[in-house]
């Protein structure tokens, strides 16, 4: 049987996840950029893959659950979205632990947080 839809976003997230602890994937904040998703930054991030885009967020804007993940098109357009389960400061299952994992490697691909910490290290040297 084929996977469903909300099995490729899965997938599709996970992949994401371990590219982007590679460093093989690189992300920007969402509305900084050609996509804009209408999100109070610095709390979406997107990747742009091919003809479209992945973007993760944070919806309440306090980096912490609830989180959605989208896959959008060439233009921008969401095509598909999951969100997690968990309303509360812990995760509800493994998608929300997923999800959770990839809106903090997002953030710290956008913001690049470890050459930053690296540069601020090496000026106390």
């Amino acid at each position: 049987m084929a996977p469903t839809v909300e099995e490729k976003m899965v997938v599709l997230a996970s992949k994401l996840l371990q590219e982007t602890e590679a460093q093989n994937v690189s992300w920007n904040v969402a509305n900084s950029g050609e996509i804009s998703y209408g999100a109070r930054a610095p709390h979406a991030f997107c990747a742009v893959l091919g003809a479209g885009a992945a973007l993760v967020r944070n919806i309440d804007g306090d980096g912490a659950f609830p989180f959605e993940f989208a896959a959008l098109n060439g233009v921008g357009q969401e095509i598909e979205a999951l969100r997690t389960n968990s309303r509360d400061r812990e995760p509800a299952g493994e998608f929300d632990q997923l999800l959770l994992d990839l809106y903090t490697a997002a953030r710290r691909s956008a913001f690049a947080v470890g050459a930053t910490l690296d540069d601020l290290l090496n000026a106390l040297d």
